[in-house]
């Protein structure tokens, strides 16, 4: 299907995806993403939440790894973009707030990731009613305790980790989206 709709003149950008529950559709959809990156498609995978669901619909995370050690604001973000672009989306389609939280993995970078946050919000023209916060450690690690919300975003690393994935939703008690850039976006734009 991904490669048929590739040869019309409205072809789509993005691939959303929902986690399987059984393992062996999981392995199949590595492959599918795989196409679709293969076919410059961005992927949003979502692993729903039995009990909240999309909670009140109104507070959205969007996680961002770490960008050390320089921390510089370019056109294209690592596999962020997309992220930003649903998540803004979503924001104002619920009226909402969003939370970027960025994980560090050294105390001294902190102030660089905070002002890094600040520059991306602007330069992303995200509302005004955007906060930055920065997590000490990994995603795994500070994912309890950050602020609660009714979905987070997170980047879709290399290769499908299911069972990351199922754990940072329990973790979160929250929707998960995992994304990945096809490289044609930009949040800057």
């Amino acid at each position: 299907g991904m490669e048929a709709l590739s040869g019309t003149i409205f072809r789509p950008n993005v691939l959303f995806l929902t986690l399987p529950t059984e393992k062996s559709l999981q392995k199949e959809l590595d492959e599918v993403i795989e196409a679709a990156e293969g076919l410059n498609l961005a992927v949003a995978l979502f692993v729903h939440h039995p009990k909240a669901g999309l909670g009140r619909r109104h507070i959205i995370n969007v996680w961002i790894g770490d960008h050390g050690p320089n921390w510089d604001i370019k056109m294209r973000l690592e596999n962020l973009d997309i992220s930003l672009l649903l998540a803004y989306r979503l924001c104002q389609s619920w009226d909402g707030e969003l939370n970027l939280i960025v994980a560090v993995d050294q105390k001294k970078s902190e102030d660089k990731a905070k002002k890094f946050l600040g520059q991306l919000s602007e330069a992303a023209r995200l509302p005004g009613n955007t906060k930055v916060l920065v997590a000490d450690g990994d995603f795994g690690r500070y994912s309890s305790k950050a602020p609660r919300a009714d979905i987070n975003f997170f980047p879709l690393g290399e290769r499908l980790d299911a069972e990351f994935m199922i754990k940072m939703r329990d973790q979160t008690d929250s929707a998960c989206l995992f994304s990945q850039d096809s490289g044609t976006e930009s949040a800057l734009a």
